[in-house]
């Protein structure tokens, strides 16, 4: 639960994440850092929403105003809105977890390309990873159609990784 809390008090740090309207978040499974700490601390102005699975090839995923009450269990172990759920609007902060890190903004997910794709669809989105310290590694394997973050939350670091043009120039004024 520090680990949350500290992780929380990071994110909430960036004006990227006080400012925004929609902000895109996940369902924490297995050993995965749980951002529902962060989305309780969002305030009640801020639409949240969850992704939900929609197509396996391509990886599709919708992301749907939700609470965590009203997830249900899906494919692959997760929790996601139901079909019914409102569709989120545009997002202006994806909160993403992934199995490890690097300081370049990479990320390794579960091989699938879901986040990857959905990132892609929403480029003036600000991309945030989060997880432990130990899933900071040194450097992640990168593939084409890998989509970069724009910053890594641990417990113990804030890391703007300067790999979008676009987010360089907020990222500067965040990390200070």
């Amino acid at each position: 639960m520090e680990a949350a809390h500290a992780v929380a008090d990071a994110a909430l740090s960036l004006p990227a994440v006080r400012k925004a309207r929609s902000v895109a978040v996940y369902a924490a499974r297995g050993r995965e850092l749980d951002p529902s700490l962060l989305v309780a601390r969002l305030g009640g102005d801020v639409v949240v929403s969850y992704p939900r699975v929609n197509g396996l090839l391509p990886p599709t995923l919708s992301f749907h105003v939700s609470s965590t009450s009203e997830l249900v269990k899906a494919g692959f172990n997760l929790l996601e809105p139901l079909a019914t759920a409102v569709l989120a609007p545009p997002i202006d902060v994806f909160v993403v977890p992934g199995l490890g890190f690097d300081r370049s903004g990479r990320r390794l997910g579960h091989g699938k390309g879901f986040y990857d794709a959905a990132l892609r669809r929403s480029p003036s989105a600000v991309r945030v990873g989060i997880g432990y310290d130990f899933q900071l590694v040194p450097e992640i394997p990168v593939e084409e159609c890998d989509e970069p973050l724009d910053f890594i939350i641990t417990p113990t670091q804030k890391l703007a990784t300067g790999a979008r043009a676009c987010a360089l120039r907020s990222a500067k004024e965040d990390i200070s």
